[in-house]
Order: C-alpha cells, then sequence, then structure tokens
C-alpha cells in the first residue's frame, strides 16, 4: 500500500481531545456535543500501460483522518452545526470547519413542538422512484461563512432511492403540513431599484 506524508499519526483518540479542548476553549458545553466521529480516508494510485492499455491500480493506502462533532440544544439536534477538523503529521491544524452559533429560544421552542406532534400526527410525502428512509426534526441555520443569521426548525426527511446506482440521497426540509420550509440564507439579496431606459443620443432623436 502507498503511504502518504504528512498526515497525523496520532490515535483517534488524540485526535477527539484534540477537538474537544478546541470547543471547550471556546466555551462550549459539553451537553451540546451530540457525538464525535473519525473519517478515515483512503487513496490509490493507477498507472496506464502503454502497450497494454490496461490500468495497473494499486492497493489503496490509508491517508488523512477527519474529526466530525455533531450538535444538539435541549435534546434537539442542530443539523447543519459540526466542528470538523484534520491535522498534519506534526498535530498543527490542516484544516477546520467550525459553525456553532447560539440557538434562539424561539426556534428551539418551536422544534421542540414540533418534535412533539410529528410523533403523532406527521407523516412524510411519498416520493417516486424512493423510499422513506428516516424523519427527524432539527434545526437549520445559516452557514458559518455567511452574512445573516437564519435558523428555522424543520422536519428533514431522507430518502433512499430505489436504483442503487444513484449515489445522492434527495433531502427534504419540511413544515409539519408536510410543506417545504424556507432554507436559511447566506446573504441578504439586494434588489435594485429600476433604472430607467438608455439615454437616447439628440442625434437620433431629430426627425429624418
Amino acid at each position: 500500500a502507498r503511504t502518504v506524508k504528512n498526515v497525523f499519526r496520532g490515535t483517534d483518540e488524540q485526535l477527539i481531545e484534540r477537538g474537544s479542548a478546541m470547543l471547550e476553549g471556546l466555551g462550549i458545553e459539553k451537553s451540546e456535543i451530540a457525538d464525535t466521529k473519525i473519517l478515515q480516508q483512503y487513496v490509490t494510485e493507477g498507472v496506464m500501460n502503454p502497450d497494454t492499455r490496461q490500468l495497473d491500480v494499486k492497493e489503496p493506502g490509508k491517508d488523512r483522518r477527519s474529526l466530525i462533532v455533531r450538535r444538539v440544544v435541549g435534546g434537539v439536534p442542530v443539523l447543519n452545526s459540526r466542528l470538523a477538523l484534520d491535522l498534519d503529521g506534526d498535530g498543527r491544524i490542516a484544516a477546520l470547519e467550525l459553525s456553532w452559533p447560539a440557538i434562539e429560544p424561539k426556534v428551539l421552542e418551536e422544534a421542540r413542538r414540533l418534535q412533539k406532534l410529528a410523533k403523532a400526527d406527521f407523516k412524510a410525502p411519498e416520493r417516486k422512484g424512493a423510499r422513506i428512509e428516516s424523519v427527524e426534526v432539527g434545526i437549520l441555520h445559516s452557514p458559518g461563512a455567511s452574512f445573516v443569521e437564519d435558523q428555522v426548525a424543520a422536519i428533514r426527511v431522507i430518502y433512499s432511492p430505489d436504483n442503487s446506482k444513484l449515489g445522492m440521497k434527495p433531502v427534504a426540509y419540511l413544515d409539519m403540513h408536510g410543506r417545504p420550509v424556507a432554507i436559511p440564507r447566506q446573504m441578504i439579496a439586494k434588489t435594485e431599484a429600476p433604472t430607467g431606459g438608455r439615454p437616447v443620443p439628440d442625434d437620433m432623436k431629430k426627425p429624418r
């Protein structure tokens, strides 16, 4: 297998401890940590034989690992809050993604209300060519790198395609009545005032 240089060689536990220390340093409560997991990535190489036109593919080798920490607030998953952390071979930050805004009380209250109603009355809409895989109430917020901070409670429905060749699973964010909710914005849409027509040159105004 091919070895990859400059990736973190410590244990999974050390990577988790590094991420936990980072969250603690930012004042994030341990009760908001839903779970942690390590994603192991693999890489491989292929060499084309110019004579036979056959591709010689080597065995996959382990590459970088990513720590993923997901979030829950008051029993409600915050669906797009997370910490994603990669370290390099020297233990320094190679990649970092952190989106963890304060959740508005009114949004949390609405999410808890949705949780109760969804258990009793919600029926996820069917989707042609797919079956319902999971239904979960959670909170969505604007991305970390955005100019606004929208938040909304929603029911997330994940569908599993009947065709296994389709890799992407359809996802819908709905209200209690099965209608799509407005996804939090990344920036404020500016509406430009209508402008007048282009000025007409004087020589074109003269009658011919």
